[in-house]
């Protein structure tokens, strides 16, 4: 059998990626507070987490000069490399309680069970029904997309493109297949099988009760996310669109024209009011609309409030922004919940109480910051608490029905994103960011777990 220069080559650093993937084992067992305490498949595993919040990794013991190593070897390999992490936080204690993780595909979409024990995960080709309390998983659905659980718990019903498939829990059979309107982007655009970073292409309204598609590009309808029936539509330009199905209303502001501006129609696409909003004061950025409370009585809105005088960081880049609760009757403002940085999309909790501020730039090579979910209360404006979130896109967060544990859809592909400078600039840092490690450090385990699967097939 003849070897090729290149087949030796990727031998010896595949060999080389179990040796390094080891030793990083040896070290996160004395160095780091997370453990693995069960794994369903090669595919997934679970963990009881408790991380800290500061920006180094490097002080948790972390070999850097390993990973840096691990960085400059990555290209010689070639792989193709989705995963889509499921984090479960508790928002009492403030900690990561337990994660699944999948190297098959994106996670689009997350959601609680009526009963709050079991999850629905749903990657782009397939769905998982995970137990959140033992972090097993009970069944596998052969489709993806967009999943509503029925309001008892024992079916699903799962949106792609134009069709809804509903699945039995129970048994995992298909009982039903619903034709969604013909009109309008579809629930699971291709684009997002490669683009992990791509927002998720679909909106709940806030009580979980309505489904829409937000992109731009045309009218979309307004569905009932258990029967999939149209009961309404959205304006032509719904991409800053958050539609309240308490009031049968749709709420539109971003920035594009009128500029500053909070427009709000009924559900046959009139407009019903509209409200003045503070200007920016950097000329040219205009606010936008982020969030719509379940009851449609509050609004969240952004807008720019100044820049960083720095031109010697990355940082100088990122704008501030001020968000600030307004009354959705009146148009008048509630209270400001203060100043944070550009890059945030948000929800508001069931109960009203809290606003959580998701990272939009997990996984942006551009971007030097510690991806972080906020909680703030809106009582007060202060933040509650600070969920390190890793090297993710989100596109979707849920909350049990108690409104204490906040399940957050993670996803990357490690692949595409390596191919631009700006991740590999950020993986030649001093000190390496904290999401680039984790990102190498993934990585590792997963090439280590396909060479030990690979071993384990060729000795039976």
């Amino acid at each position: 059998m003849t070897i090729t220069v290149r087949q030796l080559v990727v031998f010896l650093v595949t060999i080389w990626f179990v040796c390094l993937n080891q030793s990083m084992a040896e070290e996160d067992d004395t160095s780091l507070t997370n453990k693995r305490t069960e794994t369903n498949n090669p595919a997934t595993h679970t963990s009881n987490l408790k991380q800290p919040h500061s920006a180094s990794v490097t002080s948790q013991g972390e070999d850097e000069g390993r990973l840096r190593e691990l960085a400059t070897q990555l290209p010689m390999l070639g792989f193709d490399l989705k995963m889509g992490e499921a984090m479960l936080f508790d928002l009492k204690t403030g900690q990561m309680t337990r994660t699944f993780r999948s190297h098959k595909g994106h996670l689009r979409h997350v959601q609680f069970s009526p009963k709050n024990n079991h999850a629905l995960l749903s990657f782009y080709d397939f769905s998982v029904l995970w137990d959140t309390n033992t972090g097993k998983t009970i069944r596998q659905f052969d489709q993806g997309g967009i999943a509503q659980f029925s309001s008892d718990g024992s079916n699903v019903l799962i949106y792609d493109n134009l069709l809804a498939k509903r699945y039995d829990v129970a048994t995992g059979k298909q009982i039903e297949i619903i034709q969604l309107p013909p009109f309008g982007r579809s629930f699971k655009g291709s684009y997002a099988r490669l683009n992990a970073h791509i927002p998720n292409e679909v909106r709940r309204d806030a009580s979980g009760k309505l489904i829409y598609n937000f992109e731009a590009s045309s009218v979309q309808a307004i569905l009932d996310i258990n029967t999939g029936k149209e009961i309404g539509r959205c304006p032509s330009n719904t991409g800053w669109c958050f539609v309240s199905g308490a009031t049968k209303s749709v709420f539109e502001g971003g920035p594009s024209r009128p500029y500053n501006i909070v427009r709000v129609y009924n559900f046959d696409q009139k407009e019903i009011d509209r409200f003045d909003m503070p200007p920016s004061e950097l000329t040219g950025l205009d606010g936008y609309l982020l969030a719509v409370s379940s009851g449609g009585k509050k609004f969240l809105y952004a807008r720019n409030v100044k820049g960083s005088d720095d031109t010697s960081d990355v940082v100088a880049h990122y704008l501030t922004m001020n968000y600030a609760l307004y009354n959705a009757e009146t148009g008048k403002e509630i209270r400001s919940l203060g100043e944070y940085e550009l890059g945030y999309s948000a929800t508001f909790s069931p109960d009203g109480r809290h606003t959580i501020l998701v990272p939009t730039f997990g996984s942006s090579g551009k971007d030097v910051r510690d991806p972080e979910i906020i909680v703030v209360s809106n009582a007060t404006g202060t933040v509650d608490h600070r969920f390190y979130t890793g090297p993710w896109s989100i596109p979707s967060v849920d909350f049990d029905q108690t409104g204490t544990r906040l399940l957050v859809a993670g996803s990357i592909n490690v692949d595409f994103w390596r191919r631009f400078g700006e991740w590999r600039q950020l993986e030649q840092q001093k000190p390496m960011p904290r999401k680039v490690a984790d990102l190498l450090r993934s990585i590792a385990n997963w090439k280590a777990s396909k060479l030990n699967t690979k071993m384990k097939d060729g000795a039976r």
